[in-house]
C-alpha cells in the first residue's frame, strides 16, 4: 500500500449487531497517496474493492521509476474522507489534496457494486466558478442550507484549497503571493454535486487575494438546521466572517444577503509574513456580562515547516457582534483587527521553567478585540487545528530546533525535531490546565509552568481531540456516613497522538458550551 500522509482511515458502521457482534457489518475506508481509496471489511479483513480517480493514473509508473530518486514521492489520495448516511444510502467524500485539483463522492451503499455519484474537477476556463478551485486540501463538510425556494437541501461546503504558488524557496517565504486559485468558498449539492453558491459566483468582488487551504469553520447561529456562518483564514494571515444568507441559490446573480467581512489581517512582510493553513476554532463565551466568539487560530508555514525567518503566533480574537450582522458602511463600521489591537501574552523560558506575562491585559480597548502569543522558540509554528475547553484554549506546535539531550534521545541517530502542547486560558492569558500534573499528581495550583509541555513528540504533532470516559458517579456523605449527593463525574482526556493527558473530572451536565466541528465523523 501507499502511504497516508495526511489523510487518515474513517470507520463507517452500516450495521450494528448484537450484543455479542453477531451481524455487524464495518468497513474500514483508507486512501493513500499510490492513488487508491481502499475499501476493507473491518471484521475479517478483506479488501472489498479499491478505486483510484483516472486523473491519478499517470502516476503509476512514476511511483515505481523514480524510486530512490529525489522525485520519488508522489501524491495520490490525500485529503479528508467524510461520510453522509441517508437513510438506506451511504455517500463517501474525499478530496485529493496534494493530489489534485478535484473533489469526489462515492455511493457504497452497496460494498460490493460502489459508484461514483459525482465528480468536481477544476475548470481551465476563467468563466467558469470552479477555474478558482485550488488543491482539494479542504474537509469536505456535510451540512444543510436554505434555498432560496425555501426548501433545504443537503450540501457538501469546502474552502477554495491551496494555491501551489505558495510552495516557493523557503528563501522567498515573506514575499507575498497573490493567489490565482484557492481564494473561494463552493457548496455543492451533496447528492448530485451542483454548484449552488459560490463567492466568487455570488458575493462577486470579495476582496480575497490569498488562498484558503485550511477549511472553515461552519455554525448554524440561530439553531434552526440550516448554516449560516463561516470563519475561515487564508494564507496572508487574514480571518474572514461569512454570514450566509439563508435564501442561497444558482439562479440568483448576486446574493444580496450574505455578508463577508474581514474580521482580522494578522499577516504582514518579513517576520510577520504570517500564513494559516488549518481553519478557525470557534467558542462561545461570557465577556463583561455579554456574550461572544472566541476566534482562536494559529500560524505556521507549512509548506515548509523547518522555516525561521517568519515570527509565527497563536491568536485569540473576539467576534463581539455574534447574533447580529457586522456594519460594514458608514460611521460606526467594523474595523478590522490587527496585531497593534491585541493584548499580549509573552512567554519566556527560563532555566527554572518557564514565565508568562501579560502585556496590556488591563487596557479593555485592547482586550475586547483579542490577545496573541508570539511563540517562544525560533521558527515555532502552529500547523494544527486548536480546541477550546474548559475555558481554555488548547493547541501544538512544531520546533525546529533540535532535541539533543534528554529522555529519549538517541545520540547516534539524526537529531529530530519536537512538538509542544499549550493550554492557556481564554480570558486571561494565563496557564489553563494542569498540563504537568502527569508528572507531580499533587500539583493541583496552576503556575507559568503549565502553561506547554515540554517536548510530548518526535514528530510533527496532530490536532489534539477530546476523549470523552466513561461517566462515573461518586457519592458526598455527611458525618454519619449518610449519602446527601449522587454527583456524575466525567473524566475527559486530551491526547495529541500517543500522548494521553487527563486534564480533570466534570459535573456531566456543566460542559460548557462550545461550537465545534469533526470533519472526520
Amino acid at each position: 500500500m501507499g502511504d497516508m500522509l495526511h489523510s487518515a482511515p474513517l470507520v463507517i458502521t452500516y450495521k450494528q449487531g448484537d450484543d455479542n457482534g453477531n451481524g455487524k457489518e464495518q468497513y474500514i475506508f483508507a486512501a493513500t497517496n499510490e492513488g487508491y481509496l481502499h475499501a476493507f471489511d473491518a471484521i475479517t479483513g478483506q479488501e472489498k474493492f479499491a478505486f483510484m480517480p483516472k486523473e491519478l493514473l499517470k502516476n503509476i509508473d512514476p511511483q515505481f521509476l523514480e524510486a530512490g530518486t529525489a522525485k520519488d514521492h508522489k501524491y495520490g489520495i490525500d485529503g479528508f474522507l467524510t461520510y453522509w448516511k441517508n437513510d438506506d444510502h451511504v455517500y463517501l467524500y474525499f478530496g485529493l489534496r496534494r493530489g489534485g485539483r478535484s473533489y469526489y463522492a462515492l455511493d457504497v451503499t452497496d460494498i460490493d457494486k460502489p459508484k461514483i455519484l459525482w465528480e468536481k474537477t477544476a475548470s481551465t476556463s476563467s468563466s467558469d466558478a470552479l477555474s478558482t478551485l485550488g488543491q482539494s486540501w479542504s474537509a469536505p463538510y456535510l451540512a444543510r442550507v436554505g434555498m432560496q425556494d425555501g426548501t433545504k437541501k443537503e450540501v457538501i461546503i469546502v474552502t477554495g484549497g491551496y494555491d501551489p504558488e505558495e510552495d516557493r524557496d523557503d528563501s522567498e517565504a515573506s514575499e507575498a503571493v497573490t493567489a490565482s486559485m484557492g481564494n473561494d468558498v463552493f457548496i455543492f449539492d451533496a447528492t448530485n454535486g451542483d454548484l449552488i453558491w459560490s463567492l466568487r459566483n455570488n458575493l462577486k468582488n470579495t476582496g480575497i487575494v490569498n488562498s484558503i487551504p485550511g477549511g472553515a469553520r461552519i455554525l448554524d447561529i440561530n439553531n434552526n438546521g440550516l448554516v449560516d456562518r463561516l470563519y475561515f483564514a487564508d494564507t496572508g494571515g487574514n480571518i474572514w466572517r461569512l454570514d450566509l444568507s439563508e435564501k442561497i441559490g444558482s439562479e440568483s446573480a448576486h446574493d444580496t444577503e450574505s455578508k463577508l467581512v474581514k474580521l482580522a489581517a494578522l499577516g504582514g512582510e518579513e517576520e510577520n509574513a504570517r500564513k494559516f493553513y488549518t481553519e478557525p476554532d470557534v467558542s462561545v463565551m461570557r465577556l463583561s456580562g455579554k456574550t461572544i466568539f472566541a476566534i482562536s487560530v494559529g500560524s505556521g508555514f507549512r509548506a515548509h515547516p523547518l522555516n525561521k525567518s517568519i515570527e509565527d503566533s497563536f491568536f485569540v480574537i473576539k467576534d463581539v457582534s455574534p447574533y447580529s450582522p457586522l456594519k460594514t458602511t458608514g460611521k460606526g463600521s467594523y474595523e478590522t483587527i490587527t496585531t497593534n489591537g491585541l493584548a499580549e501574552v509573552k512567554i519566556e523560558e527560563t532555566n527554572g521553567g518557564v514565565r508568562v506575562t501579560q502585556i496590556d491585559f488591563d487596557k479593555a480597548s485592547k482586550v475586547r478585540k483579542g490577545w496573541f502569543v508570539k511563540l517562544p522558540e525560533d521558527g515555532e509554528k502552529v500547523l494544527s487545528t486548536s480546541i477550546t475547553f474548559n475555558g481554555s484554549v488548547v493547541f501544538t506546535t512544531l520546533v525546529p530546533k533540535p532535541l539533543t539531550s534528554g529522555v529519549g534521545i538517541d545520540e547516534c541517530a539524526a537529531p529530530a525535531t519536537y512538538g509542544r502542547l499549550y493550554a492557556i486560558d481564554i480570558l486571561s492569558g494565563k496557564a489553563g490546565l494542569n498540563l504537568k500534573k502527569e508528572a507531580n499528581e499533587n500539583e493541583e495550583v496552576l503556575t507559568d509552568n503549565d502553561i506547554m509541555t515540554g517536548a510530548i513528540a518526535k514528530v510533527i504533532p496532530g490536532r489534539p481531540q477530546f476523549v470523552f470516559n466513561t461517566p462515573s458517579l461518586s457519592e458526598e456523605k455527611d458525618v454519619d456516613g449518610n449519602v446527601i449527593n449522587t454527583v456524575c463525574a466525567h473524566e475527559v482526556d486530551i491526547r495529541v497522538g500517543k500522548k494521553r493527558s487527563q486534564i480533570t473530572q466534570y459535573d456531566a451536565c456543566k460542559l460548557e458550551s462550545i461550537y465545534w466541528s469533526d470533519p472526520e465523523r
